[in-house]
């Protein structure tokens, strides 16, 4: 226990001299925030004892100067001193003989070396013998055991977690490396301690870039949670693939505290995922403590005396606080309790308790008050309190319930289920969230029944799980995989491990372990070995050839064809070359596309006319593909035979039909095109010149690559060389051609290739259909779907949170609460209306719906009535509106010119900051009058400028709510402009401002009236 968990600072006095054993205890006094002192001379700590005295005193029996047993009878004698507790250091039990000899009463005799945890709990048991500190201490020692709890089962689960646990600080240093960490990485706690992970080889260099951006995602704030698959480096130079786990802790600011990584090694196989077990191992309070305060006041509650540790608490001088009203140093809200507590005192009660007091930084401090009336001749005069700083044991507590939630936090982000189990009862001590997910029953359920889970496994699996957990304590590690069934009626497919702890004796003290889903490996396993089958099945029931060679080039196995076409036993091919099976006439047409694969360990594919016994020569297909092992050598090859002989004779009659295919070719509704293997313009038909603008002559010029937009060139290209290379007979493809006048063509291309007898490329086949009106149709309605859609289910969500809320009744006696759900609703609800009538408003401009009627305007008059509708509004975010004179007058719609620099002037004074100037102006420029309106606001980013008048456009995502905008403002302004057959755009320069442009045709002379 640490003197920090108390009430009241201890405080321990070492008289000893210089050795190892006294720096030792020293240590650890600090280490456990006792308040130390260390004298080396007998005298020197006799005279520090009297004018301070301890709680405790650490005294060794030989001092430099003088005789240990004579400082303790004089510490006993005096006044002062008599009460303090001693504990005696010697080297060997001749001091108990001293001790009797002296007639000393000494608390307790320690003997060198010290056992500390030995001498820990000594000092806790003298603190609690005294009467002092009992209570106080009583207390702490609850709160310290609590957090010890925490922290022996955290521990508990890091140490039996079959996952690594790192955790780093916020420079990512590592602070904690557990055992499991260092079987996978093979780097021990003391080498990477405190370094960061950049510090020594652990990164594989290929993943580094991914590695950072991680980090950087976290150091962002993006995710709370983020898991990464990357390459590692072993101490021993070798790589493995690890799945990483990441939970970022942020403090109480919002800056990243620490990060907790949890790793496992998934090289031997990526589809098995790994237990997690919850850890947090750091968990230290560091209280510090201060002596106590007095304070003295009168019966006007006015300070007459404080102390300077009263004062060093609050942090004023004695002087500030002297004179001055107790109140000045309690909250307003406090006024009340303080109140009632000097009634109490003024009724001549004398009590203890907790207490709140404001420091002068505006801070609290806790305290504990132990406070006493003051009367002269039977009337009040006041009273005196000893006051205890408690801020320490305020945060202990809040250090509980942080820790207990985030061990919560990091149970919910683990898919699989882990449990702690006590072997004696066979109560469970811990269990996951995940145990609701996987089984479908509750946890209290199994804190109720713990056998009840037995009731969940497939009658089929029962026995056996049973008998593994009957026999369990026989293995430290216990592996399972069986069936549930859960309440639903699905079944699931579970795997188990679980870990026993011993107790010293060697009996078993508790189960540790976990349990996942793994329905869906199953599954993929059953997959797996089906489509096994049926490939087997598919390969000798194949009408075509289908062989394996092993690196010797002798066959491990043929097909059902094979065996069909020669009417041979598979004995007779098994372990023969082919030469040994055939003819040399009959395999120097494959033999050397076979040798060629084997020096070259590539695909190769070719054409052969192979004559078998009693067959007729068939024309065939031979692709041959080399299978390697994991150091890149030969170990089998594939051999495949297609018979084309038919396609052969197909080619004939295609030939045949070409002449009519070319009387088809000219009368095509869409556009054909014959193109030469380098992509040059054959022939093309009617069509195709009518689709693209060009004369015949003029395509016939061109290539391919001419008339294709340049980002689909390179697919195509792809494309093509899978054709001449005969890995597709042909394709189809939605490409965009360019038009003779530079605009795009979205076309649905189909591409085929012709070939000569021998298999040579002679041109391809193009036929193209017109799509850029589809094209254009869809994704203008896709994008309209996907951001209205987007925009109305958010303010539309807002309204039902609040609604929802409300109905569930949690706020009927709230009103402050019920009330501001309710604004929420109204606001979102005015927000909505607000982007449907936007909504209604561009779809009207656009459709041409709307006729403006046009009229001579002064955009002086128009300024002003827009300044004067939104001068309230400017006045209520310190903006400062300014118009520059004008008597300029423009011909436009005058309702639709207001809406227009409404917008522009509301959009300028919701993103300008307080005490800044919005400015219109307009100016004649030849025949058009050239509107501005510049802010001093934020800026717009250069890459929004070009959206910025798309629809549902804001600068930033979070505008929409905070600003109260739907996107639609400036768009609509486009389109009214444009239809007055002006333009508009915006110069910007960020954290400098914006100006908006709009030109508006101008009256030249204002008495014609039709302009």
């Amino acid at each position: 226990m640490a003197s920090t968990d108390m009430n009241f600072p201890v405080r321990v006095l070492v008289i000893a001299g210089e050795s190892p054993s006294r720096g030792e205890l020293a240590n650890l006094l600090t280490i456990n925030n006792y308040q130390v002192q260390v004298i080396g001379d007998g005298y020197e700590g006799l005279e520090v004892a009297k004018h301070i005295p301890p709680d405790l005193i650490f005294l060794d029996v030989k001092l430099p100067d003088t005789d240990g047993y004579l400082i303790a009878k004089q510490l006993q004698v005096h006044t002062v001193t008599a009460h303090v507790r001693i504990l005696l250091l010697a080297e060997s039990k001749s001091v108990f003989r001293e001790i009797r000899a002296f007639n000393l009463q000494v608390a307790d005799v320690l003997i060198y070396p010290l056992d500390f945890e030995e001498v820990q709990w000594r000092i806790e048991m003298q603190l609690l013998s005294s009467p002092y500190r009992r209570d106080n201490l009583t207390n702490q020692l609850s709160t310290t055991h609590s957090l010890k709890s925490v922290n022996h089962q955290l521990k508990t689960l890091i140490d039996n977690s079959p996952l690594g646990t790192i955790i780093w600080d916020r420079k990512l240093r590592v602070i904690q490396w557990s055992k499991q960490a260092e079987e996978i990485f093979g780097w021990s706690e003391s080498e990477v301690l405190g370094k960061s992970m950049n510090e020594w080889k652990l990164i594989f260099e290929e993943d580094s870039d991914r590695v950072n951006r991680e980090t950087q995602t976290i150091f962002a704030n993006q995710e709370k949670r983020r898991i990464c698959i990357n390459r590692n480096y072993r101490k021993d130079g070798s790589v493995i693939y690890c799945e990483w786990y990441n939970s970022n802790f942020y403090d109480e600011s919002g800056k990243l505290n620490m990060l907790l990584s949890w790793v496992q090694d998934i090289s031997d196989s990526q589809k098995t995922e790994a237990a997690l077990i919850k850890s947090e191992a750091k968990f230290r309070t560091i209280i510090e403590t201060t002596l106590e305060g007095v304070w003295i006041i009168d019966s006007d509650s006015m300070t007459t005396f404080v102390n300077q540790q009263m004062a060093n608490m609050l942090g004023y001088t004695q002087e500030e606080i002297t004179q001055s009203s107790l109140f000045k140093f309690v909250d307003e809200q406090d006024y009340p309790i303080v109140e009632n507590y000097l009634q109490r005192r003024r009724e001549g009660i004398a009590e203890q308790h907790e207490f709140k007091f404001k420091r002068k930084n505006g801070d609290i401090l806790w305290t504990i008050l132990s406070t006493n009336p003051i009367f002269d001749d039977s009337k009040y005069a006041g009273c005196c309190a000893i006051i205890t700083d408690i801020n320490y044991r305020k945060k202990a507590e809040l250090a509980i319930a942080l820790s207990e939630k985030r061990f919560q936090e990091i149970a919910s982000t683990i898919s699989q289920f882990f449990f702690v189990k006590c072997a004696n009862s066979g109560q469970y001590i811990y269990l996951s969230p995940a145990y609701e997910k996987i089984w479908g029953r509750t946890c209290e359920s199994l804190y109720q029944n713990p056998d009840s889970w037995l009731n969940t496994i497939y009658p089929e699996d029962r026995g056996a799980v049973i008998n593994y957990q009957e026999k369990q304590h026989q293995n430290n590690l216990v592996k399972r995989e069986y069936r549930i069934i859960r309440n639903d009626g699905v079944i699931r497919w579970v795997y188990e491990e679980v870990n026993i702890i011993y107790n010293d004796d060697g009996s078993p003290l508790r189960y540790v372990g976990f349990a996942e889903d793994i329905s869906d490996r199953k599954q993929a396993e059953l997959a797996l070995a089906e489509s096994e089958e049926l490939l087997r099945l598919a390969v000798n029931h194949a009408p075509d050839v289908f062989v394996i060679y092993d690196s010797d080039r002798r066959l491990k196995f043929v097909n059902q064809r094979v065996l069909e076409r020669t009417g041979w036993s598979e004995e007779t091919f098994i372990g023969r070359r082919d030469e040994e099976l055939f003819l040399p006439e009959e395999t120097c047409h494959y033999l050397p596309l076979l040798e060629k694969t084997i020096q070259t360990l590539t695909i190769q594919i070719g054409e052969a006319t192979i004559t078998l016994p009693n067959q007729t020569p068939k024309t065939v297909i031979i692709k041959y593909l080399p299978l390697l092992d994991k150091q890149g050598r030969l170990s089998q090859i594939l051999g495949l035979t297609f018979d084309i002989t038919h396609y052969k004779q197909a080619e004939q009659k295609l030939r045949d039909s070409e002449e009519r295919f070319r009387t088809a070719f000219e009368d095509a509704a869409i556009g054909m095109a014959l193109l030469s293997s380098q992509g040059n313009c054959l022939k093309v038909n009617r069509s195709m010149c009518e689709m693209l603008g060009y004369q015949e002559a003029e395509l016939l010029q061109l290539k391919c690559k001419d008339i294709t937009h340049p980002e689909d060139y390179e697919q195509e290209v792809k494309s093509i060389k899978k054709l001449i290379e005969g890995q597709v007979k042909y394709y189809y493809v939605e490409k965009r051609y360019l038009h003779k006048q530079g605009y795009v063509i979205w076309v649905l291309l189909s591409m085929s290739i012709v070939r000569n007898i021998d298999g040579v490329p002679l041109y391809f086949i193009a036929q193209a259909q017109n799509i850029s009106e589809r094209r254009a149709v869809e994704q203008m309605k896709n994008e309209f779907i996907s951001v209205v859609s987007h925009e109305l289910r958010t303010p539309l969500t807002a309204i039902q949170g609040s609604l929802g809320l409300l109905s569930s009744g949690l706020y009927d006696h709230k009103p402050q609460e019920f009330h501001k759900f309710i604004e929420i609703a109204l606001l979102e609800t005015e927000r909505l209306v607000r982007m449907v009538n936007d909504i209604l408003d561009i779809e009207r401009l656009n459709s041409g719906e709307v006729q403006f009627q046009m009229e001579a305007c002064s955009a002086q008059e128009l300024m002003m009535q827009v300044i004067n509708s939104l001068q309230a509004i400017a006045h209520r975010d310190s903006i400062t509106l300014e118009i520059l004179p004008t008597s300029v007058q423009l011909w436009a719609a005058r309702d639709a010119m207001l809406q227009t620099l409404t917008n522009l002037v509301g959009n300028a004074i919701k993103f300008s900051p307080p005490h800044t100037t919005v400015t219109l102006s307009a100016y004649p420029q030849d025949d058009m009058v050239l509107f501005q309106v510049r802010d001093q606001g934020r800026g717009i980013p250069p890459e929004k400028l070009k959206t910025i008048f798309s629809r549902f456009q804001q600068v930033d995502a979070s505008d929409s709510r905070q600003k109260s905008g739907t996107g639609l403002g400036l768009s609509i302004c486009q389109s009214i402009i444009e239809q007055h057959g002006g333009k508009i755009w915006v110069e910007s320069q960020l954290a400098k401002g914006s100006t908006f442009y709009f030109t508006i045709p101008r009256v030249i002379n204002t008495n014609d009236t039709n302009h």
